[in-house]
């Protein structure tokens, strides 16, 4: 084929040397299409990208067995495994079928020979198996290779094996990363056919060379992962059996990634203090993040709430609220500014966390700090009521002015009057009455009139104050108040005497729900409830009681009105006794008259006399009306009527006992 091409190229050397021209002509074409190839070509913002991720394939020796055939040879059987070199993680074992169906080549090289031990396609779990008969005792080298494809890289494992001596298995268990905070847990494994050997081990760790002894074909060690190397680092391990007189030597390796872990420290600072934050309020969270190695910088760091709602891991999720997020300085500190916090009111927990870009590096999290969320702070009442207040006074102004006006007015026409006698006014001018106070009313409780207003102030008052008035006739009565606990009224807490005006001031109260009574000897009782502290309602409280011989003298009354038939009122009890006795004009039975004595005598002795009118004779008085009426037959319609006309409605306050 060389003689060929030789040949050819003479000829075309030939021809060109005969015409330039043509030289020139065939030369430029080529030269420009050359140079037209070799331009690069500009890619388009709208052509897609297209990447080709490649996965790295890795060969190994799983299992090896031999048996003698009987001819001084022995039967070879070995499994290789096809893998991407990771360990399979537990919730993946068995379901990996990345390597299934792939084509695997192996050959037995050794004592001046080739085996072929031909080319098999891997089982599910990426395992092949090959035999191979007649295999001489001697030292072998076994060869393994895979092609790869589009998605794969190609791999290529050579392992060592003595069919003189008994094949051993030296196996290595170590996590595929760890941190250097934490320790690396080893685990070494030397067995021989499936039966643990013991032997000394040689055990690399990047640099780090030690020798170890196996026991039982089983030995476990722990190393720090701080003197291993640094975060980032891909550290070999290596372990090695060198053999002996019985078996054969062997070799594993692995690789281990190291692994730095990020620390996050969390500080917040607010104008109210870091334990309470009104919502709405101004929050600053600063803090640095760092590893083993020392600041890290150009960090994202994300500030998170968390909601204190005792929800689940599950849901755990929902209980994130992000508040914001920074960048880590060259120093590795941050800060992240929140101008309103707007978290619902109550306990919240603040956590600051970082994923690091750098792959090497474990996300941290600061630990938590609690807060409380107030609810926001009121709006004062004066940004509302400063232009009514402002309109109220120009308008009082603007009243005081006229008044002021005419007032000057008047007092120059005075003193223009005092200066000429004759524009005097005449002294026949009559004064205008003062006005005098009503103090008579329907018997009861009386608190302070309240404005609108009242109700937006706040209940600061712990007093109550008042007057104890006779309802009848509107004099001051000398009564005591007893003020007992709201649900406990045996004992009062505070036992008050009006004055000679009737007034009464009681002693500074605890907040609370009270119950009052007013009582006085003659007088029928009035209570009424008061919840401290106040708004003003409970002082000048006005209380008038009525007295016991006006309702007594009512019953008399509703009897003589329900008898005659006609108004009693300029009559005494004694004048309607004479009136009703045997031989006038309007009798009574007997029975009858015994009772209207009975209660005429008792009516003059309550009402006329100065003696003091008890319960009991009202009591008494309103039995004898009671079985008058009733018994009477001379008693018109009128008399059905519990009351007489224009007598004191019955207080709700007042027990019927009373």
């Amino acid at each position: 084929m060389s003689s060929d091409v030789t040949r050819w190229s003479l000829r075309i050397l030939v021809a060109m040397r005969l015409s330039a021209r043509w030289f020139w002509c065939l030369a430029l074409p080529m030269l420009g299409q050359l140079l037209w190839v070799s331009q690069p070509r500009t890619a388009r913002a709208d052509d897609a990208i297209v990447l080709k991720v490649r996965g790295k394939s890795q060969l190994r020796l799983r299992e090896l067995s031999r048996r003698p055939d009987g001819k001084n040879t022995f039967r070879v059987t070995l499994t290789i495994q096809l893998s991407d070199g990771q360990p399979p993680s537990d919730g993946d074992a068995g379901d990996d079928r990345a390597f299934a169906d792939r084509l695997i080549h192996v050959e037995l090289r050794g004592n001046g020979d080739t085996l072929f031990l031909g080319d098999r396609r891997t089982s599910d779990d990426g395992t092949a198996t090959f035999e191979r008969a007649g295999v001489s005792p001697a030292a072998y080298t076994v060869v393994a290779s895979y092609r790869g494809d589009e998605l794969r890289d190609p791999a290529r494992g050579v392992f060592a094996i003595d069919m003189g001596r008994q094949q051993s298995q030296v196996r290595l268990w170590a996590p595929p990363r760890i941190a250097l905070s934490d320790e690396l847990p080893l685990r070494i494994q030397l067995s021989s056919e499936g039966e643990p050997i013991d032997g000394p081990v040689v055990l690399r760790i990047g640099p780090r060379r030690e020798q170890l002894t196996v026991s039982q074909g089983y030995l476990e060690q722990r190393y720090r992962g701080q003197g291993l190397g640094k975060a980032g680092d891909r550290v070999t391990l290596t372990a090695q059996f060198a053999g002996s007189r019985i078996y054969s030597p062997s070799e594993t390796k692995q690789e281990l990634l190291l692994l730095g872990q990020s620390v996050v420290t969390l500080q917040l600072l607010s104008t109210s203090g870091a334990g309470e934050i009104p919502q709405g309020n101004k929050l600053t969270a600063a803090g640095v993040v760092r590893d083993e190695a020392g600041p890290l910088t150009s960090e994202l760091v994300e500030l998170e709430a968390l909601s204190d709602e005792g929800l689940t891991v599950a849901d755990s999720s929902q209980r994130k609220r992000s508040l914001g997020h920074a960048e880590t300085d060259a120093q590795g500190r941050f800060e992240i500014v929140v101008p309103k916090l707007m978290l619902p009111p109550g306990p919240t927990l603040i956590v600051a966390q970082v994923f690091p870009r750098r792959g090497h590096i474990l996300p941290g999290r600061s630990p938590e700090v609690a807060v409380q969320v107030l609810p926001p702070e009121p709006i004062s009442l004066l940004y509302f009521l400063l232009p009514l207040i402002g309109t109220v006074l120009i308008g009082l102004g603007i009243v005081l002015g006229r008044k002021l006006i005419r007032l000057a007015t008047a007092l120059v026409q005075e003193l223009r009057a005092r200066q000429n006698p004759s524009t005097l006014l005449p002294l026949d001018v009559v004064a205008t009455p003062a006005l005098t106070e009503v103090r008579q009313g329907e018997p009861g409780v009386q608190l302070t009139s309240m404005s609108r207003l009242s109700s937006l102030r706040r209940a600061v008052d712990f007093h109550i104050d008042g007057q104890v008035l006779d309802a009848t006739f509107g004099s001051p009565v000398s009564a005591q108040i007893l003020v007992f606990a709201d649900g406990n009224t045996e004992e009062p807490l505070h036992t008050v005497t009006t004055s000679a005006t009737g007034g009464f001031v009681s002693p500074a109260l605890h907040s609370g729900r009270y119950q009052v009574r007013i009582g006085a000897p003659g007088y029928l009782s009035q209570q009424f409830l008061a919840t401290i502290p106040h708004r003003g309602e409970l002082r000048q409280v006005t209380v008038r009681i009525e007295p016991l011989r006006t309702r007594l003298l009512q019953e008399w009354r509703r009897v003589a009105e329900g008898i005659v038939g006609e108004s009693v009122m300029t009559q005494t009890p004694r004048e309607l006794y004479d009136r009703l006795s045997a031989g006038k004009p309007h009798p009574i039975a007997a029975d009858g008259q015994k009772k209207l004595e009975a209660l005429t005598a008792l009516c003059e002795h309550a009402y006329y006399s100065p003696r003091v009118c008890t319960p009991e004779m009202l009591l008494h008085a309103a039995q004898l009306a009671e079985e008058i009426l009733r018994h009477e037959p001379t008693v018109t319609a009128k008399a059905t009527e519990l009351r007489a006309p224009g007598a004191p409605r019955p207080l709700v306050q007042q027990p019927r006992a009373l």
